[in-house]
């Protein structure tokens, strides 16, 4: 222990030593070897970080507020400066300080400095300022675009949009609600500009556009199919589009639901539905139902069953049939299909257990094409249709 602390002291030291030396710089000097550290300097000196010690090489004139040096220590990290203020360091920020200060955090791209910035200066930053730290149009729209979301609600609400239509489409997620509901167009573009569409995003659509078949539309295929840094992540988005639009016309359509739907019918893939809130023409559609037979995630699945028929048994294939008579088996709900039930009765699939796994028995009955053959001229036998009302079409 005692050998450790001594080379701790040791290496204390020797940093102490080399700042000594930096320290005794003048002006000129500093500024160039601050613009000069590298990796291997402040390795080699003992440091773990870059910005702490660039922080320490800077410390006397940042404590004389030395502007110049200042402004080097911001080109190098705008951060260095908010740790200074954290360790007691009052710094001055004039007018051109906080102007340099903004066109530094641009090229450096860390989006947090700027309200960081906004603190530490006690400046509010406006339009007017903005506009002296980027005086040609496209560098403002360029900043704007980046810090938006940085810059308090009292600038974004003050903001002139009317007078600059072409920051709307690219600042569309931190328009007012009165900017964003104005033009169909804009909205538009910044459906279109979003690399990666989220659920976010979606909610700043003004519900007037959601009314709009065509927009929906455009929504849906965004989430469906664009590319995404987590692919596990589009079902996720795709059910909450769904949930919080059930009630939306869009859904209506046979076709869009069906589009929906394929997500979970995909290899052990699933989706959310609740069969009982569909409207009972899609709740007769056999593309409907056959999508949802594979799907574990389809809430009152039982309900299909009132809907089977000889129709929608030859309209799906034989691996399909035997999911949906194992799940019939196996339902806890009092159901009462005839047709199922006459199917069992004559025990087709001669089921002995219900824990036979569907490519199981495929491969087991493949070469039988008796079961095929019998299935598509079964009819239902008069017993079962006594008591039993007619099934729904």
């Amino acid at each position: 222990m005692k050998t450790k602390a001594l080379i701790r002291a040791k290496s204390i030291t020797e940093i102490d030593k080399k700042m000594r030396k930096i320290h005794s710089m003048d002006k000129s000097s500093i500024i160039e070897y601050i613009r000069g550290v590298s990796h291997t300097t402040y390795k080699n000196s003992g440091y773990w970080r870059l910005t702490e010690y660039i922080f320490d090489c800077a410390a006397p004139w940042i404590e004389k507020n030395d502007i110049d040096i200042i402004k080097e220590v911001i080109k190098r990290d705008f951060r260095i400066i908010a740790w200074a203020d954290n360790l007691g360091y009052e710094i001055n920020f004039s007018r051109e300080l906080v102007i340099f200060s903004l066109q530094e955090i641009y090229k450096q791209q860390i989006k947090s400095n700027i309200e960081e910035l906004e603190f530490l200066s006690n400046q509010k930053i406006d339009l007017s300022l903005l506009e002296e730290a980027f005086p040609k149009k496209d560098l403002l729209y360029k900043f704007l675009e980046f810090g938006l979301s940085q810059l308090s609600q009292d600038f974004v609400r003050e903001f002139p949009w009317s007078d600059h239509p072409g920051l709307q489409a690219s600042c569309f997620l931190n328009l007012p609600l009165k900017f964003r509901k104005q033009s169909r167009e804009f909205c538009l573009s910044f459906i279109f500009s979003r690399e990666e569409f989220s659920i976010n995003d979606f909610g700043k659509i003004p519900k007037e556009f959601k009314s709009d078949q065509l927009f929906m539309k455009l929504i849906f295929n965004k989430f469906a199919y664009q590319k995404m840094k987590r692919e596990y992540d589009r079902v996720k988005r795709l059910e909450k589009f769904y949930k919080t639009t059930q009630d939306n016309k869009f859904w209506k359509d046979e076709f869009n639901l069906c589009s929906y739907l394929a997500f979970g019918a995909k290899d052990r893939g699933h989706i959310y539905l609740d069969f009982n809130q569909l409207d009972p023409s899609l709740k007769k559609s056999n593309q409907v139902k056959k999508l949802i037979l594979t799907n574990c995630e389809v809430q009152n699945f039982h309900e299909i069953y009132e809907y089977v028929d000889k129709s929608f048994i030859s309209y799906i294939s034989f691996e399909e049939r035997f999911y949906l008579y194992v799940k019939y088996q196996n339902q806890q709900k009092n159901l009462k299909n005839p047709f199922i039930s006459a199917l069992f009765e004559k025990n087709i699939f001669h089921l002995n257990t219900s824990t036979i796994e569907p490519h199981q028995f495929l491969w087991h009955k493949s070469g039988e094409k008796r079961y095929l053959e019998f299935l598509e001229k079964f009819d239902v036998p008069k017993e079962y249709l006594d008591d039993t009302p007619s099934l729904k079409r």
